[in-house]
């Protein structure tokens, strides 16, 4: 029997789910739990970006000067959150938003 994504998730991110089960055994209740955790920070990093590349990624703040966008740092850390949950589960997946090129040398 299929486990169903949590309702909280995303359509998106609730496919991601399910090809997950799909492709890889994760059964037990600690698998399944670490796998919502990151499918959790997965979505409020993607919600962040949203935002982030709605407002653009300096904002002014209340004076009229220029500042970082504070969601930068919220999405930063779920993407680490979620990069985290896939290692600690051993799983080889692509993961999704991720840039069209790397930054640095090759």
């Amino acid at each position: 029997m299929a486990v169903r994504p949590p309702k909280n998730l995303s359509s998106a991110v609730k496919k991601l789910w399910r090809k997950i089960l799909e492709e890889y055994e994760i059964t037990d209740a600690a698998g399944l739990q670490i796998l919502q955790v990151a499918l959790e920070a997965l979505d409020r990093s993607i919600a962040a970006r949203e935002r982030i590349d709605c407002d653009g990624m300096m904002i002014l703040d209340r004076f009229g000067a220029e500042k970082v966008h504070p969601l930068l740092k919220i999405e930063h850390m779920n993407r680490a959150a979620f990069l985290a949950g896939i290692r600690q589960l051993s799983l080889d997946i692509e993961v999704p938003e991720q840039p069209k090129h790397g930054v640095g040398r090759p």
